[in-house]
């Protein structure tokens, strides 16, 4: 494996385990944090309301706040690389809030 992909792979491990220190396992259901964070960031709503442009990017952005976290959460260290170094889109799990 070339060097800059074991030090990616290494920095995704230590953001990964910082994420779960703050949301240990044991709290991700009940977390009054999460659960306001996924209704700020719409992440059930399957469409986005109203039509206008503008509040449509700022919904995406919020909706990508939540994917952010529940990716550092939910996924390994390989598959965090694979979707942000683009070699595969998310599947329909990581986007949702279970």
């Amino acid at each position: 494996m070339s060097d800059i992909v074991t030090r990616t792979l290494e920095f995704l491990s230590w953001r990964k385990r910082a994420y779960q220190a703050q949301f240990p396992v044991a709290a991700r259901t009940t977390s009054i944090v999460l659960q306001d964070i996924a209704v700020f960031c719409h992440v059930n709503e399957d469409d986005l309301p109203g039509d206008s442009a503008t509040k449509i990017a700022y919904m995406a952005g919020r909706r990508s706040v939540w994917l952010r976290i529940q990716r550092h959460l939910n996924l390994s260290e390989a598959e965090l690389f694979d979707i942000y170094s683009g070699v595969r889109a998310p599947l329909p799990r990581e986007n949702r809030h279970e």
